[in-house]
């Protein structure tokens, strides 16, 4: 009874082996397996003679060729890479033009309010010297480092940006001094 046991456990691996696909890399190798699953990327496969559900993958450029167990053979076509775009040549008034819009998008400075509302407040021609020191431009500010580094795209994101700075501190010297016509009136009313 072992015996025939053992005989039939021989039948059927041996058959299980000459039923099996063949996954012919491209470095040479060849691998038995069953093949699972066969997507754009990748070659999904289970190995029998390991004696194992474990389902094991290969990258589909790995792959030369699939010899199935019926005798099909399948190439593979290596897999179509989405090339990247070429980055768009720009002129330099275009880089400038490009920077100023992106400040207008990106650029995001509080200080300016902060500041002239304090000069506004305490000192009104502090306010000016705020507004004319034009803002400090970090690689953050704008939407990428590289572009920053263009020295006309720099040139036109700083020149907007100092522009909105402007804004700001206007807005700030006026809520400066809108306070202090408050206080003064106030301070003036308790005497």
């Amino acid at each position: 009874m072992k015996l025939l046991a053992c005989f039939l456990l021989l039948a059927l691996g041996s058959f299980s082996l000459s039923a099996q696909d063949i996954i012919y890399k491209t470095s040479g190798d060849e691998v038995s397996a069953k093949i699972m699953e066969i997507s754009t990327t990748k070659i999904t496969f289970k190995q029998p003679n390991l004696f194992s559900d474990s389902l094991f993958t290969l990258p589909h450029k790995d792959v030369f060729m699939v010899k199935y167990a019926n005798g099909e053979k399948e190439l593979m076509q290596p897999a179509v890479e989405e090339a990247a775009p070429e980055p768009v040549k720009r002129n330099p008034l275009q880089m400038a033009q490009l920077g100023r819009l992106d400040a207008r998008k990106y650029y995001k400075s509080n200080k300016g309010i902060a500041g002239g509302a304090i000069s506004g407040f305490l000192f009104f021609p502090a306010a000016l010297v705020v507004a004319a020191v034009p803002p400090k431009i970090t690689l953050n500010d704008g939407p990428d480092p590289q572009l920053l580094s263009n020295p006309y795209y720099y040139k036109g994101f700083r020149s907007q940006a100092h522009k909105r700075k402007l804004g700001k501190v206007a807005i700030g010297t006026g809520v400066g001094l809108l306070g202090l016509i408050v206080f003064s009136s106030l301070s003036n009313g308790q005497q």
